[in-house]
């Protein structure tokens, strides 16, 4: 095995994907021995006893209570409000303006044409949507994420599951939110522990108190809760969870180990992540083509910067030759075109806990028949990226480097949930799992909200130090 697997894991990750890009079968073989390595190494610890996670999830007959609150509004949800993005401070659009936004940035290469064509498909059909959804409960792991879609889908006046940490002020803030909400809004929350008082889950005080659950510690609990919560109803469930360092791997099993449980007791969940460019994917060949572009006109101040910092590496590397494709594909062609976003200051943490969300996304779609919502979301300036100087520098520093921007947490927000809608009620979606696609890796090459990664002429990995040094000295 590998003996420095800190520094050299990418190279490791690399290859793994080219082999999972050269058939189907392969794909899915691939994933489902990832998910399964996973799942046979993890332990659940509790009370002096270790067991097999896989164990400990059907040995557990726990469960939960459940906590209700109820939007406190006589209005209805205003489609101009609701499906609208933030565009700047006080400022949001909907609609042809929403539209016109997102077409200015698909030019500026910050974001794909197909999530144009997607969002002129929400518009067209949100009244309609939004009324199909009523039955649909939002199950959000991290509930107080700060990308996470809780705030955009009570604003619809739909159904919330909110699951996170004990916490009495976060679970106030939460509950606050849905009494102000549209009509029609519902948070719902899980209440551990034997000692919370039944009679008073219906006071939002009280509930705030008890409220709350640890997906690491009580994950066969939560797992059980929700496959009892809400029944005849569809659970669409979002893994929105970040913690640092080895918490986060920690957080992504259970997580997983949770999903995995509901769709094998309700096959007709749905999913929802937020992918993330920091693996490696493919995307299309447009995008490709675009960053080659950029490479040729390269100004003078990169080749000093690349000479003196660098060396700048090409964001894109030769196609991989695929052995087959599923003939059924819109596209059958035998190229395929890998980004490596790997990024060695995130480390190996990072890149196992998504690793891992991308082998269930493709094989619960492929295998399970699961709708599937895993879109690509923009490098933004949250609180767990700009909390530590050093990763904040390379941010700023990045800008410098067309058409690369970082996104305002609340404009990622809106606009990803918006996405998520699409996929989770147009036919034409590639979340629906039977629309065929070429290769079960192609899910992460579409709607792609990059924020220009796809199409920048460098790698972020090799513009490192460059970046630092420019978002250091506020140059950029």
């Amino acid at each position: 095995g590998e003996r420095n697997w800190r520094a050299k894991y990418a190279a490791h990750l690399v290859p793994l994907t080219e082999k999972s890009a050269r058939t189907p079968e392969v794909a899915l073989e691939v994933a489902r021995a990832g998910l399964e390595a996973v799942h046979d190494t993890f332990e659940f610890e509790r009370d002096g006893e270790t067991l097999k996670l896989a164990e400990a999830m059907k040995s557990s007959a726990a469960s939960a209570q459940t906590g209700v609150v109820r939007s406190e509004s006589a209005d209805e949800p205003k489609d101009e409000e609701a499906f609208a993005v933030q565009a700047g401070p006080g400022k949001c659009v909907a609609g042809a303006d929403l539209e016109a936004l997102v077409a200015d940035k698909v030019s500026a290469g910050e974001i794909e044409p197909d999530v144009l064509e997607a969002l002129r498909g929400l518009n067209a059909h949100r009244a309609e949507w939004r009324k199909a959804l009523k039955d649909t409960y939002f199950v959000i792991l991290g509930a107080t994420s700060e990308l996470c879609p809780l705030e955009p889908l009570l604003a619809m006046g739909l159904n919330v599951v909110a699951i996170a940490r004990p916490n009495a002020k976060r679970q106030a803030a939460l509950i606050a939110k849905c009494r102000a909400a549209p009509k029609g809004a519902s948070l719902t929350v899980p209440v551990l522990g034997e000692s919370a008082d039944a009679s008073r889950l219906t006071d939002p005080d009280y509930l705030a108190s008890v409220a709350g659950a640890d997906v690491i510690t009580h994950t066969p609990e939560l797992k059980n809760w929700l496959c009892g919560l809400a029944p005849g109803k569809r659970l669409v469930l979002g893994s929105y969870i970040y913690l640092d360092g080895a918490d986060h791997v920690r957080a992504s099993v259970a997580m997983d180990a949770i999903l995995a449980g509901v769709i094998e007791a309700r096959p007709d969940t749905a999913l929802m992540y937020l992918g993330t460019p920091a693996v490696v994917y493919p995307i299309p060949r447009a995008a490709t083509e675009e960053s080659v572009r950029r490479r040729e006109k390269t100004p003078f101040w990169h080749k000093v910067a690349s000479f003196a910092l660098g060396p700048f590496e090409p964001n894109t590397t030769a196609p991989i030759a695929l052995e087959s494709v599923n003939p059924k594909a819109a596209d059958t062609s035998k190229e395929m075109f890998l980004y490596n976003g790997i990024s060695n200051i995130q480390g190996p943490n990072y890149m196992l806990a998504k690793t891992l969300q991308n082998w269930r996304a493709t094989l619960a779609r492929e295998t399970t028949g699961t709708r599937v919502s895993v879109n690509m979301t923009p490098m933004c300036t949250t609180h767990s990226v700009m909390h530590v100087k050093s990763v904040a520098h390379a941010v700023r520093g990045l800008q410098a480097f067309a058409p690369l921007v970082a996104y305002d947490p609340a404009t990622a927000r809106s606009l990803m949930a918006l996405l998520m809608v699409y996929d989770m009620c147009s036919n034409d979606s590639p979340a629906n799992p039977t629309v065929p696609l070429r290769n079960p890796l192609d899910i992460f090459a579409t709607l792609g909200v990059h924020g220009g990664i796809w199409r920048c002429p460098y790698s972020q990995e090799s513009l490192g130090k460059t970046a630092f040094l420019l978002g250091a000295l506020h140059i950029a």
